[in-house]
């Protein structure tokens, strides 16, 4: 399996670099924040009422039934994940 590595090449120009990774680093923090935002951030409108009355907050992934709890960013980073199939 080929891995795509970003290296200086010496006739390509720093702009050129910073560029080709920017583009790298702007796909990670877009999925970092999309996801961590489903399964770590609550959402008030998808609160429910408890059993007390009160209000229970919930993540997008628990209103979807997938996950039972708020998850912190640090259980959520480290889980392991299975590598993606490429077609």
């Amino acid at each position: 399996m080929a891995m795509n590595r970003i290296q200086f090449q010496p006739g390509l120009s720093l702009p050129a670099f910073q560029a080709q990774i920017g583009g790298v680093m702007h796909n990670a923090v877009t999925c970092f924040v999309a996801y961590s935002y489903n399964f770590c951030r609550p959402v008030r409108t998808l609160r429910i009422k408890n059993e007390t009355g009160g209000r229970k907050k919930r993540t997008p992934v628990m209103a979807a039934g997938l996950s039972g709890h708020i998850w912190p960013t640090y259980e959520w980073i480290s889980y392991p994940t299975r590598p993606c199939m490429s077609t």
